[in-house]
């Protein structure tokens, strides 16, 4: 803008060779912004010369604009179409874009070390309380409840912590993203798959330092293997509450949206997680819930884990066997909680489908606010 007209409306990197067909070129060691501004102002004691400078060149723009709009409705009508299939509004390829955002999403992501202290910290305080709370359990028919408990306390903490880790990121990142977008800097989906990838490792480091805290002090089935499937599966959930998280945070239109979203689109898909709630008395107008619920195939899965082929349970002796409450085996414990372990891979294949399903959505709902722009 000079003097209330415009000098120049269009793409940024197009304004350089713009202005140097007008005869005025920017030096190479010039910073553009600052090149256009004094070439727009008005100097003191140079009034005349600078408002003749302007004039000339707002009104180029007026031709060039006048000329456009008479030319438009035969100019829409006269692509090739070798011009349309050649346009590429990106200055760059695929995989160029996506080794630079990648690289710079990395970057940041190390730059912001407080926060990923924080996480981990918060990972390891966790497990901590866990461990204290439910410190070397009895294995015994009350053990089994607390036990249940302790393992669903897991399965809450990494999904809360994995949504709250990524729900405020497209709206803090928006602006930003949208502006480079506009410019043909990268597209959508290279901004999405590199913000993903660049923030995988702190999102399995976390389940990890949880997992190794909490699951030896709880007392829960002491071997290695079922230690290492306890990760897997923690860290699994944690990736799939990301990928929710990614949905919330593609439809909310600020940080405080998304912060008002969060826990009233959480708290149902926990409370039919299996644990307050048994399969056979879910109502059956919410029965959809507990099957897009990863709280209900993690806590089967880390059930299963713990009690499937599980020995005889300490505290059933044969004066308490016609209790209700008597589980003699772990197999027992799987059918008292009311779960299934025959269902073990149908629910680690629930879980990918969540976790791609979840992407897929985030990333469309992404595409479609950035569409909006172009």
């Amino acid at each position: 803008m000079a003097e209330g007209r415009v000098a120049y409306l269009g793409p940024l990197g197009r304004a350089i060779s713009y202005f140097a067909d007008l005869g005025y070129m920017c030096p190479s060691n010039f910073n553009p912004a600052d090149f256009f501004v004094q070439l727009l102002a008005i100097v003191p004691g140079e009034e005349e010369k600078c408002r003749e400078r302007t004039q000339q060149i707002c009104d180029f723009h007026a031709d060039q604009e006048k000329l456009e709009k008479e030319n438009a409705s035969s100019r829409s009508n006269s692509f090739s179409e070798e011009e349309v299939v050649s346009h590429q509004p990106y200055k760059a390829s695929w995989c160029t874009q996506f080794r630079a955002v990648l690289w710079r999403s990395w970057i940041a992501t190390q730059r912001d070390k407080i926060m990923s202290r924080i996480r981990l910290i918060q990972s390891i305080i966790t497990g901590l309380i866990a461990g204290l709370i439910y410190l070397q359990t009895p294995i015994d028919t009350s053990g089994v409840q607390n036990l249940s408990g302790a393992i669903f306390f897991l399965v809450t903490s990494v999904s809360f912590s994995g949504l709250q880790g990524v729900i405020f990121v497209f709206p803090a990142e928006l602006p930003v993203f949208l502006r480079d977008h506009k410019n043909g800097m990268y597209r959508t989906d290279v901004y999405f798959l590199s913000k993903t990838l660049a923030e995988l490792p702190i999102f399995i480091l976390s389940p990890l330092l949880l997992t190794s805290v909490s699951y030896w002090m709880i007392g829960l089935r002491p071997e290695l293997l079922p230690f290492i499937y306890a990760f897997a599966i923690l860290a699994a959930l944690t990736n799939v509450a990301i990928s929710y998280g990614y949905v919330i945070s593609s439809l909310s239109p600020s940080v405080e949206g998304a912060s008002a979203l969060g826990p009233p689109l959480m708290l149902p898909l926990m409370l039919f997680g299996g644990f307050f709630l048994k399969d056979s008395t879910v109502p059956v107008y919410f029965i959809w819930i507990k099957y897009i619920s990863w709280f209900r195939y993690g806590f089967e899965l880390l059930i299963v884990n713990q009690w499937d082929s599980y020995g005889k349970i300490d505290n059933c002796s044969s004066r308490n066997q016609t209790s209700s409450l008597c589980i003699p085996n772990g197999d027992a414990a799987i059918d008292f909680l009311g779960l299934k372990k025959d269902t073990f891979m149908i629910d680690i294949y629930a879980l990918l489908a969540l976790f791609v399903g979840f992407r897929i959505m985030a990333f469309l709902l992404l595409l479609r606010r950035s569409s909006k722009t172009q």
